[in-house]
């Protein structure tokens, strides 16, 4: 370790020390001994010989704290309903989209589907053109065949 490692350690303590003490001064409630709060740096000398003045009054009533945590539990529970009510939308509709998908499926597998595959193209057997498609590469187009009613 050279010299010039060690130099800034008593700055940082300092530093944390001076946060820690003006963090004690800023949450607690400020002291007013003689009906008018004492000053900052009277203050911070007091704490640091020892003998911390009594706190002064709150600054805020009950009455204004239970206010605000009524308006903070309002605000957490539209959060919630809404964060709910979009959960139980991608549930709904994770339900529905399995339920289609099988009555696609069971609806295709009794042949009440038209006898449709992926992709909407029709069965053919080998060597007979897909309707809609041309039937030789760079052909006149799409051919029309007439596909019988099932029973």
């Amino acid at each position: 370790m050279s010299d010039g490692d060690g130099g800034n350690m008593p700055l940082a303590m300092a530093m944390i020390g001076g946060g820690l003490l003006t963090g004690y001064m800023a949450w607690r409630p400020w002291p007013a001994p003689t009906g008018k709060p004492i000053k900052p740096g009277a203050y911070a000398f007091e704490i640091l010989e020892g003998q911390v003045p009594a706190a002064g009054p709150p600054a805020v009533s009950a009455a204004e704290v239970q206010a605000t945590e009524y308006a903070l539990d309002a605000v957490l529970g539209v959060w919630v309903v809404v964060k709910l009510s979009k959960v139980l939308v991608n549930v709904a509709t994770t339900l529905y989209d399995a339920f289609m998908t099988g009555v696609a499926g069971l609806s295709a597998l009794l042949g009440a589907g038209g006898g449709l595959l992926a992709g909407g193209k029709t069965p053919t057997t080998p060597g007979e053109p897909v309707p809609g498609e041309p039937d030789t590469p760079g052909g006149s187009g799409p051919i029309d065949i007439p596909i019988p009613p099932e029973v």
